[in-house]
């Protein structure tokens, strides 16, 4: 059977998620901190905000590695990935 997973690439944390679509049974999951902020003190007071691409695309790798592992031998059944993010 066919696993999902999602990967939401969020400001405070990046999670990912694999389910059973037909069960409805979230099978895996992990998270990590999201530490590609790389605002200054002095942007931040003016209320901007900058962030590493290439650091978050690289936590996104290591979190869903972490899935992977997660799910041991299942991780073969994984069919799909849909991955969301909403900066500022």
């Amino acid at each position: 059977m066919p696993l999902l997973a999602g990967l939401d690439l969020g400001t405070t944390k990046l999670t990912a998620i694999a389910f059973d679509p037909v069960r409805g049974d979230v099978v895996g999951r992990t998270a990590l901190p999201n530490e590609a902020n790389i605002t200054s003190a002095t942007d931040r007071a003016l209320g901007r905000s900058e962030w590493d691409a290439n650091q978050i695309i690289s936590r996104g790798f290591d979190c869903l590695r972490s899935l992977l592992r997660d799910l041991g031998p299942r991780r073969h059944e994984l069919a799909a990935i849909g991955v969301t993010g909403q900066q500022h």
